[in-house]
């Protein structure tokens, strides 16, 4: 695994995920009008899921890293 292509799509990855939340944000705020906490939660779980998605890849690239 090259590591500077994955360092490189982390940053990738938050600006998709927090376009997306975003539209569907906007969206549901449409249909449900909740004053703003959609789009409160809609990004707090986008970024604790990029969190965690980030913490696994760090040891997989720390993994393949030690074993070569």
């Amino acid at each position: 695994m090259k590591k500077y292509l994955v360092f490189m799509g982390i940053g990738l990855e938050l600006i998709s995920a927090i376009l997306v939340a975003n539209w569907a944000s906007v969206e549901l705020e449409k249909r449900y009008n909740s004053k703003g906490m959609i789009a409160l939660a809609l990004y707090f779980l986008v970024l604790i899921a990029w969190f965690i998605h980030i913490f696994f890849l760090l040891k997989k690239v720390q993994k393949d890293e030690g074993g070569s």
